[in-house]
């Protein structure tokens, strides 16, 4: 995705209305007119904010465990190394909804809603959460309980199966 992050950033350092914003996902949109306002002429600001960003929710989210080391050398090789270094707005997004399951399956569920926010407006494949916020309000009625995991595993089958034959993240020419 460089290539890609490259291409939106040249067209912010041309476009310098705050409506470009919502050319891409807002919220890397905004982080990307701000580094044209301030006059950075790379992307260094941008991947700076989003590693920060990252860094930070998963020290965060680290911390809700007896043992935090565990949990980042599970998270180490994929998350860490592939995710964050690769997908810029994927890797902030991701640690955002690593936040909105620990606060959604805490006793602190109040913050839960503002993480699932944030993911989507890093990256709008976060949207997918929405399907997990109920748990919120669910009982303690098993069968409540059961007709919502069968939701969420219905709707989540179909969303794989229309999107199979038109995946454009998947299309390679050239």
């Amino acid at each position: 995705d460089w290539y890609n992050y490259l291409e939106i950033y040249n067209i912010y350092l041309n476009e310098k209305s705050f409506y470009s914003v919502f050319m891409t996902d807002p919220a890397y949109g905004f982080l990307n007119y701000l580094s044209s306002a301030f006059g950075f002429e790379s992307i260094i600001f941008i991947n700076a904010v989003c590693a920060f960003i990252f860094i930070l929710c998963l020290c965060i989210f680290s911390r809700n465990f007896k043992n935090p080391w565990p949990v980042l050398f599970v998270l180490y090789p994929v998350f860490i190394l592939v995710v964050s270094m690769g997908y810029t707005r994927q890797s902030v997004a991701a640690s955002l909804s690593l936040l909105f399951f620990s606060r959604l399956f805490s006793s602190e569920k109040k913050f839960s809603a503002l993480y699932l926010i944030l993911a989507f407006l890093f990256h709008k494949t976060a949207i997918i959460l929405i399907l997990f916020y109920p748990i919120l309000f669910l009982n303690k009625s098993k069968l409540i309980n059961f007709f919502y995991c069968l939701f969420v595993i219905l709707s989540l089958s179909m969303i794989v199966y229309f999107s199979v034959g038109s995946n454009q993240y998947l299309l390679i020419d050239g």
